[in-house]
């Protein structure tokens, strides 16, 4: 359950010699993918007792969605980019939760990130990146 694969197939357009134009479409290609609410084996739990958890460990954590990012280099030293990513994902569930299989659902979710990067020139690298979302999603957007 700790593996995961993403497809993606996207388009990169330079706009000129220093900003590109980047789109992306994604989805997970491992399905039934526990989200890792438990830090035990599976096999820890048995009877009735551990037929809910087994219900947990076999969630839908596949995301799918579309990714759109703008880079600008600002200067031989720094670069920015831009972007907004949304899809469809899982997210706590919202409301009462009377089984543990319960605790997450399929959901809709959207996410702005902006990063920064610094090249030193002394082979030193900074990247500071800031992400922001409204709602949460358990498998947001990874690899950027």
């Amino acid at each position: 359950m700790d593996r995961s694969h993403r497809l993606e197939f996207g388009v990169e357009r330079v706009l000129d010699n220093k900003s590109n134009l980047e789109g992306t479409a994604f989805f997970d290609t491992t399905l039934n993918r526990g989200v890792g609410l438990l830090s035990t084996p599976i096999t820890a739990f048995s009877g009735a007792a551990g037929d809910s958890f087994i219900d947990v460990a076999n969630q839908q954590g596949a995301a799918r969605g579309m990714r759109l990012v703008y880079t600008r280099r600002l200067s031989r030293m720094w670069t920015a980019s831009g972007g907004f990513s949304f899809g469809r994902g899982q997210r706590l569930a919202s409301g009462d939760i009377s089984q543990p299989s319960e605790i997450f659902e399929s959901g809709f979710f959207q996410t702005a990130a902006f990063q920064v990067d610094a090249d030193l020139g002394t082979g030193t690298n900074i990247r500071t990146v800031l992400r922001f979302s409204p709602n949460a999603t358990a498998r947001p957007i990874a690899g950027w």
